[in-house]
């Protein structure tokens, strides 16, 4: 079984692996001379063009693994162009996640939320007999005067930590655990 090449834009990529998708545009065919770029942005001022090539009445979109080991994991955002001659029309946009390739990254996976909440956990005693604490994740300092300010810093990263999981087992389909099914049956 071959893998089944994308009818449009990806909403995750992984760094590493062949970037591929096909898109049809009638009003836009590669016969008529028209050629598509994507312009696509992210992590700061990081830019890369994407240009598409022909294949049949479709554009292909392919991104060789070589290329795209290089790309940093996070958001990105696109445009895609169409032109011809002296015309060039936006026709779409959006954004994408690029996902590191973990049998190359030394990137922690965790999210930023996670990362900072399980320092608090890993600092909670010190911050408990000192009072205070200083952290550093990302090459941010954070400093807590008092312990009661690490409690409610810890509550509302796990908060915000639970929305994340929540979300991710959403886009995976299972569901949302804060539902409660009842049922109510009529007495006999």
């Amino acid at each position: 079984m071959g893998f089944a090449v994308p009818s449009l834009e990806p909403d995750t990529l992984t760094a590493g692996d062949l970037w591929t998708w096909t898109l049809s545009l009638p009003d836009y065919p590669p016969a008529d001379g028209w050629i598509l770029t994507y312009y696509v942005a992210g992590n700061g001022n990081d830019t890369r063009t994407l240009t598409a090539t022909t294949s049949g009445s479709d554009f292909l979109i392919s991104v060789a693994t070589a290329t795209t080991a290089a790309v940093p994991p996070g958001l990105w955002f696109w445009q895609r162009r169409v032109s011809k001659g002296s015309e060039a029309y936006t026709i779409g946009s959006g954004r994408f996640t690029v996902l590191p390739n973990l049998a190359t990254s030394t990137a922690d996976p965790r999210s930023r939320t996670k990362r900072i909440l399980d320092l608090l956990d890993a600092n909670m005693e010190t911050a408990a007999i000192q009072g205070e604490l200083s952290i550093t994740v990302d090459g941010v300092a954070l400093s807590y005067r008092s312990f009661d300010e690490v409690i409610r810093a810890r509550a509302r990263l796990d908060v915000q930590y639970q929305r994340e999981l929540a979300a991710e087992r959403a886009a995976r389909g299972l569901g949302n655990r804060n539902t409660i099914h009842t049922r109510f049956n009529r007495p006999t």
